[in-house]
């Protein structure tokens, strides 16, 4: 992306617009995978995938853009990694803190390892507990119609990435990154829907 094309994008960004904030995002996604990939140590990764340490910082990235001031591509990338740095140590204190308290548990195998949720407010998260299908139903109205086409596809139809890919024309990288950007829309719009009922 060009320098004139970033600024542009994070002022649209700023500003609420969310196409922009895809692009941004889609951008710098493979930059992001690998820093992640590199902090998450081995105990970690034991307990969290990747795409969950992603979704999590997408998340809090769509709730303060807003307040992000840099305009060029490696501030935005320093900015999203910051939040991202934050958001894995939380997630190791809250492990070790697990730890301490249930030593037993702390220790499973790596193959049952995979089946641990990231706890607190994940997209993945936010979607499996939410109790009433008529909140997940109006949450996903409003979402745009390519985040609701690939949560349905992926998550309620089960097809495969790939699958995904052909439907939407597009790559399967781009599918994962659309995937998780919706899952991230999606949390912050059963948020506010439960906020406006309770």
């Amino acid at each position: 992306m060009r320098d004139e094309s970033v600024k542009a994008n994070l002022a649209l960004a700023r500003g609420g617009d969310r196409r922009a904030l895809d692009r941004l995002l889609e951008t710098v996604h493979g930059r992001l995978r690998r820093l992640a990939e590199g902090r998450l140590g081995p105990g970690l990764r034991a307990k969290m995938r990747t795409s969950d340490v992603l979704q999590s910082t997408y998340l809090d990235v769509v709730k303060s853009v807003e307040r992000f001031e840099g305009e060029d591509e490696e501030a935005f990338v320093g900015w999203v990694a910051r939040i991202m740095e934050n958001n894995i140590r939380d997630k190791g204190k809250y492990f070790q803190a697990r730890k301490r308290r249930d030593p037993e548990g702390a220790t499973l195998p790596l193959n049952e390892a995979e089946d641990v949720k990231t706890p607190g407010a994940t997209p993945s998260v936010e979607v499996v507990r939410a109790e009433d299908l008529v909140l997940v139903s109006r949450a996903l109205e409003d979402l745009g119609e390519d985040y609701r086409q690939v949560i349905i596809l992926r998550l309620v139809e089960g097809r495969s990435h790939k699958e995904v890919g052909e439907l939407l024309g597009r790559t399967e990288a781009a599918t994962r990154m659309l995937l998780s950007r919706a899952r991230a829309a999606l949390a912050l719009a059963l948020d506010r829907l439960r906020n406006e009922s309770g």
